[in-house]
């Protein structure tokens, strides 16, 4: 393949990923023009999301050297700091790259971002740019609410950023925004959730999380267990468990985390159980081993 510079291909990419996002061949492709133009935290998101629909992509993504693209703290995962000592640096080259080319959703995004992100002395720069009016947070937030792949997606991650830097309270805001959209946002309730606990909001919190377990993707609502168990809700991660397993119910990691769980809050047959399904579908798993070793031990077999 060859390198594509052409500063408005993102824009006609972005254009075709609004009307299906389910296409990894257009992701791939949006991979490679930011990374042609040395932008290699929009390449790296644009390359997480190829391979998540076509895992066969991995070695032409890594073709790309797009740098630590798939580093969970790497990357735009820095947007989730409180502070960011380049941020005035990067806010200055993404109001360029917007210039260039308007219907960039991903770089607006990063640009609302940054620009409310506090400055540090001696960072402010002066671009003397013309062009679309990028002086506020608020003013990029809206372009990027224009040319987003999927409604809801830049609240989303301007909720996310702000309560992975702390900032729970200004992250309800933008997630509780997207109550109302439909198809429901699971992962943006499950956030919202966290959000609001963390601001002591504890019934609307129990509601955002009641909402995210309607999902129908078991991966997901693994993930949803571990953060409503994180919060002392067993017996609510248990019932996610629960309905994860009937939609996969051969999963191991979700049979152990349930097993894990019913371990705690004493029920023992239930974990009993559990066990048994993990080691009928692996018999030589050690941690499910483990596990039942203390469990016959609490229930009075000792030599067992």
């Amino acid at each position: 393949m060859t390198e594509n510079l052409n500063p408005n291909a993102p824009a006609l990419l972005w254009q075709s990923l609004r009307q299906s996002v389910a296409q990894p061949t257009v992701w791939f492709d949006l991979a490679r023009s930011y990374a042609s133009r040395g932008l290699p935290w929009q390449a790296g998101y644009a390359a997480r999301q190829a391979l998540r629909l076509d895992a066969g992509l991995g070695a032409q993504l890594q073709a790309l050297d797009i740098g630590p693209w798939q580093d969970a703290s790497a990357g735009d995962a820095l947007l989730g700091q409180a502070t960011l000592p380049e941020a005035a640096a990067l806010a200055e080259r993404f109001s360029a790259v917007v210039n260039e080319c308007s219907g960039d959703w991903l770089t607006w995004l990063y640009l609302a971002r940054l620009r409310e992100m506090p400055e540090h002395p001696g960072s402010q720069s002066e671009s003397g740019q013309t062009g679309p009016d990028i002086s506020s947070s608020d003013d990029a937030l809206q372009q990027a609410g224009t040319f987003e792949p999927m409604p809801g997606e830049s609240l989303h991650w301007l909720g996310v950023w702000r309560l992975n830097a702390g900032d729970a309270q200004g992250a309800v805001g933008p997630l509780a925004a997207l109550l109302d959209v439909r198809p429901v946002r699971y992962g943006s309730m499950m956030y919202l959730g966290e959000a609001l606990l963390r601001t002591g909001n504890t019934a609307a919190a129990e509601k955002a999380f009641a909402r995210a377990s309607l999902s129908d993707n078991p991966d997901f609502l693994f993930t949803l267990s571990a953060r409503v168990y994180a919060h002392n809700y067993r017996q609510e991660a248990i019932d996610v468990l629960q309905k994860a397993l009937t939609i996969k119910p051969d999963s191991v990691p979700v049979l152990l985390a349930q097993a894990k769980i019913q371990s705690e809050v004493n029920k023992l047959d239930d974990c009993r159980e559990s066990l048994s399904r993990v080691l009928a579908l692996e018999p030589d798993n050690q941690e499910a081993r483990l596990i039942d070793a203390g469990l016959q031990s609490r229930m009075g077999d000792v030599p067992a």
